[in-house]
């Protein structure tokens, strides 16, 4: 009894220190608090604007395992508080088009199972091309370790470990690929030819790798791969 008395002292320390006070994106006074006790911002969410969406998110104050801890405000109507000019809204929309996301042609489930992969299959499918590190300059031999997967026109998902190797670094990635011999590709199904457009390589501009990615532990093995153009889906 002694034991459990103690764990709920414990608990009730640590969840005093996650709901320490903190400054809204309006520089407003709040208390860093699980978002779904947090009636002010579940209002201002269920707008489902850009600028107020922004907001929310910008009001993250930490996490308890996989939930969010926001700086929930004393003011009451905060709809109306929202400052536009100091809210930063990313215009880029990067959610992918529900027309493109995991679209393949139709006629890509009539072949025969065990046969080869049509060239429309996997148009997601990204090759991951490495550098060693100790190769330096422009000279370098590339080497495809990984796989990744396009998610919209500027990111690729693909596992923490692919981007933690002490020996390789990510250079590029490549979109497009049938074949690895060839730059272009044609293949017939049922009298009919159809050909690839030829492959693209997209250097990455940054890396973000899970934050709570534990090798040891096979936790959050998961990263983003951000390209340095932008990718028009054929």
């Amino acid at each position: 009894m002694h034991c459990k008395f103690i764990l709920f002292n414990l608990f009730c320390v640590i969840f005093q220190i996650n709901a320490e006070l903190c400054k809204t994106p309006n520089n407003e006074i709040g208390e860093c608090t699980l978002l779904r006790e947090c009636p002010q911002l579940l209002e201002v969410l269920a707008k489902k604007t850009v600028a107020s969406i922004a907001f929310v998110r910008q009001s993250i104050c930490g996490f308890i395992n996989i939930d969010s801890l926001v700086c929930c405000p004393s003011t009451r109507n905060l709809n109306s508080s929202i400052n536009q000019n100091k809210i930063k809204v990313d215009n880029t929309h990067l959610l992918p088009d529900r027309r493109y996301c995991g679209y393949q042609h139709s006629d890509d489930f009539l072949h025969e199972t065990n046969s080869s992969t049509l060239i429309t299959e996997f148009p997601w499918l990204a090759r991951i091309a490495y550098r060693k590190i100790s190769e330096r300059g422009h000279s370098y031999e590339k080497k495809y370790l990984c796989l990744g997967s396009l998610i919209n026109p500027k990111y690729i998902l693909t596992t923490a470990t692919c981007v933690t190797n002490s020996q390789y670094v990510v250079v590029e990635a490549t979109l497009g690929e049938y074949h690895i011999v060839n730059d272009t590709d044609c293949v017939s199904e049922q009298s009919i030819q159809e050909c690839s457009e030829p492959v693209r390589d997209y250097t990455i501009s940054k890396i973000v790798v899970h934050r709570e990615y534990n090798l040891q532990l096979a936790r959050n093995d998961i990263a983003l791969l951000r390209l340095n153009g932008t990718v028009s889906y054929s």
